[in-house]
């Protein structure tokens, strides 16, 4: 049979081809289809741009809905509030991680004042910084559709989601900055090393290396993950490149060099303000104070690694990963079963996202689980990935053009990073608590595999992947749908708000009456230069009340008394004791404590009693918690008359 092309000879006679595949036409179709791409590109382009203006708008409308009053937040408010007034970290104030973040937050404080505010606006601009580029990288390594979804997870789920009550776990308001500045930083060490990758530009690798040296100073998890995607890239990039040995040892030095420069200008600046050995302490402290800690740091670190019970943790990620095959197997098959339907077809695949989250819940109530817990697939879900993905990356014939090997280094090194950063909960992996930040790229990752690239394996295999991609999409809208559901819930019960002169806060009934009492009393009755030290934590009403802590400690939480020492926390806090102490009531089930003065700090709360007189108890019942702080005013050695009972949140006698 005779075909048309620059022109076929077939029975004598040449057959030229019709006007419409003319080299003109040819080229013109090529260009209208260019331009089509390109507007589709634009369209993506605008609603994420969208997407991230109206996130940005809704938090800032609401930004006093997140954070607690007392638990963690008020550590990191507090930190860069005292550096701000001139104190030294790690010489006035005893700190568990790195001095970036707390010395930025003091930053802020000196450009716009030190109102709760400041904070808040400073996170939005990082979080509005870390969104661009989210969406620069992942359109690098998937398509529109996926950059789209990403961002719409990373927002409604991490960035913004209020998954815990206390809702200390997002980018606005975190328990830990060290986190939030750390995810910023690993983004511009993956853009530095995906130019890298396309490039071998050694000023991409050397700024790559630069930034590490930054995540050295905050906390250990991210500066790992960096450290390991960094080695990553360098394997990548000298694989089947020969280098000699000299050139192999100037460019390692020249990468030292540039790795240390970050540490040791911290060390020279904290040099002036003591010791040589405390400075060099201090910039080390994310990597010594990981090597530290006793029972109450392996019981809360278990359980959040999954660690407590490894084997049925990781059955569960397997049941779970089973379980997502499944799901996209029905859509795939539900695409071919009703193909002659034509597009209509695609409405079913749809259907299958709100109605697969049903049925999962409903079969994992009938386990005593959550479909919450399915994001423990992560880790299995990504190392496979990773595995496939190195392969092909060994195949030469896979990657016909250096274009699609750029692509596949860039999808390797995303890969790695968010399997590294996975490996503190890697058995217990889930989007709220930690895993607003440990598990937020292995889920980016997770919905450019299922939208973009498992779809578009199947299509250069002849088989329809729209169905799944459709049924990836559907299911992702109602897993947001979920958690933002979630975050609600948790907003609703926040339903009093605690007025400052230096910021607003929302807070749980109780919480909040008995916080608001408790914040007028000290603005009051007490002297403006007394001491106020809230145990076991408490920074924020600190903050809020314009009252020092009087001690080096923010806060003696279970894992803080076993990293540094409860003899010499109480010996610091003795030495200079504070005008006043509040014991708050507060939950450390999770340490594997009861509470202060309970099990708990004993030794501390024994000193309390003996050197403090009972002033006032502030306490409400309202809501389904109750909440109690009781204040005492320091004594000296003087005796009391009518001390307190030993149980904390007990009645005073």
């Amino acid at each position: 049979m005779a075909k048309f092309g620059s022109g076929t000879k077939a029975a004598g006679v040449t057959i030229e081809p019709p006007r419409r595949y003319s080299s003109w036409n040819a080229s013109k179709f090529e260009l209208h289809r260019q331009i089509a791409n390109h507007a589709v590109r634009l369209r993506a382009s605008l609603a994420s741009v969208a997407l991230i203006l109206i996130s940005i708008t809704w938090a800032h409308a609401n930004r006093a809905s997140w954070g607690s009053p007392v638990v963690d937040f008020g550590r990191e408010v507090y930190t860069g509030w005292r550096l701000y007034q001139g104190e030294v970290l790690y010489r006035d104030l005893v700190y568990l991680h790195g001095p970036l973040s707390p010395y930025l937050n003091a930053f802020w404080f000196s450009l716009w004042g030190d109102n709760l505010d400041t904070l808040t606006f400073a996170n939005l601009c990082l979080l509005s910084a870390t969104a661009v580029l989210l969406f620069f990288l992942l359109r690098h390594i998937t398509s529109d559709a996926a950059v789209f979804f990403g961002l719409l997870s990373f927002f409604f789920i991490f960035a913004l989601g209020h998954t815990t009550p206390l809702g200390n776990y997002n980018f606005i308001t975190p328990y830990s900055h060290e986190l939030t500045h750390g995810i910023l930083l690993s983004l511009l060490l993956l853009s530095s090393l995906f130019r890298f990758a396309a490039t071998r530009s050694r000023r991409a690798l050397w700024g790559a290396c630069c930034i590490n040296g930054l995540l050295l100073l905050g906390k250990l998890e991210l500066f790992l993950a960096g450290s390991v995607t960094l080695v990553a890239a360098t394997l990548l990039a000298a694989w089947g490149e020969a280098r000699s040995g000299r050139q192999l040892a100037r460019a390692s030095l020249c990468a030292l060099l540039f790795f240390s420069a970050p540490p040791l200008a911290a060390f020279t600046l904290l040099e002036l303000a003591m010791p040589l050995g405390e400075a060099a302490e201090a910039v080390l402290s994310p990597l010594t104070n990981a090597f530290r800690g006793g029972r109450a740091a392996g019981i809360f670190y278990g359980q959040i690694g999954g660690w407590d019970s490894p084997f049925s943790h990781l059955l569960e990620s397997a049941s779970w990963l089973a379980v997502g095959a499944t799901y996209l197997t029905l859509c795939a098959v539900l695409d071919r079963r009703f193909k002659h339907w034509g597009k209509e077809r695609y409405v079913f695949c749809a259907g299958m996202g709100p109605l697969g989250v049903y049925v999962t819940e409903f079969a994992a109530l009938q386990v005593r689980t959550s479909t919450l817990a399915a994001p423990r697939m992560l880790p299995l879900l990504l190392a496979c990935t990773l595995a496939i993905a190195v392969k092909r990356f060994a195949d030469a014939r896979a990657l016909p053009t250096a274009d699609i090997r750029v692509t596949q280094e860039r999808r390797i090194l995303f890969l790695t990073f968010s399997l590294c950063l996975l490996a503190k909960i890697c058995l217990n992996t889930r989007f709220t608590h930690y895993g607003f930040a440990l598990a937020l790229p292995g889920a980016l990752a997770a919905i450019a595999i299922v939208v973009d690239w498992l779809p578009n394996h199947m299509e250069r295999r002849g088989l329809s992947g729209t169905g799944i991609r459709i049924g990836a999409c559907s299911l992702i809208i109602s897993f947001v749908s979920l958690y933002f559901q979630l975050s609600i819930g948790n907003t609703a019960q926040k339903q009093h708000r605690l007025d400052t002169p230096r910021g607003s806060l929302a807070a749980a009934p109780a919480e909040g009456q008995a916080l608001s009492g408790l914040l007028r009393y000290i603005q009051d009755e007490l002297p403006q230069n007394s001491s106020v030290a809230f145990f076991p934590e408490g920074g924020l009403l600190n903050f809020l009340s314009r009252r020092a802590n009087g001690t080096p400690y923010a806060s003696i939480m279970p894992v803080e008394t076993e990293i540094f020492s409860l003899e010499k926390i109480l010996s610091r806090i003795a030495s200079h004791p504070p005008h006043y102490i509040a014991l708050v009531q507060n939950d450390l089930r999770e340490y594997g404590v009861a509470g202060l003065g309970v099990d708990f700090a004993l030794p501390v709360h024994r000193w309390i009693l003996a050197n403090y007189r009972f002033e006032k108890r502030f306490s409400s019942s309202a809501g389904s918690r109750p909440f109690t702080v009781d204040l005492y005013r320091y004594i000296g050695q003087a005796k009391m008359t009518s001390p307190p009972t030993t149980r904390l949140g007990a009645t005073p006698q």
